[in-house]
């Protein structure tokens, strides 16, 4: 499995283009008026009768397709906000290693459940 790369401020990034989405088109959408006005040049047509309800229809999904957007930038969001948690915690560890392994005295910086004794490796209480 490869690496994740991830830039700094791209994720954020993403989320606002995806979130922009519903404000800039999806909000913007009156099929149901556009239909209904072009029914005016269909008089008699049985297609009149259903031009409205399928404009609606369209609006509907276009209501569904921008609450899915908005919550996908508010998940992406969270997920970029996590990601910077966790790096910022994994920079506190190494610090803390390296100052601990830096450290005059005995180190306290090994392998858990080993310990050295006289150049030798004992583990879980027997020699080897």
């Amino acid at each position: 499995m490869g690496e994740i790369h991830i830039v700094e401020g791209d994720l954020e990034s993403f989320a606002k283009t995806v979130g922009d989405i519903p404000e800039e088109r999806l909000n913007s959408v009156d099929s149901e008026t556009s239909l209904r006005e072009a029914t005016v040049g269909m008089p008699g047509s049985d297609s009149k009768a259903y031009a409205a309800g399928y404009g609606a229809a369209v609006n509907e999904e276009c209501k569904k397709a921008s609450a899915g957007f908005k919550k996908f930038k508010e998940n992406m969001l969270a997920a970029a906000a996590e990601y910077s948690q966790a790096e910022d915690d994994t920079t506190a560890a190494w610090r803390r290693f390296s100052q601990e392994a830096q450290a005059p005295g005995p180190s306290r910086v090994g392998v858990p459940g080993v310990d050295r004794r006289g150049g030798r490796l004992v583990h879980g209480g027997g020699d080897r």
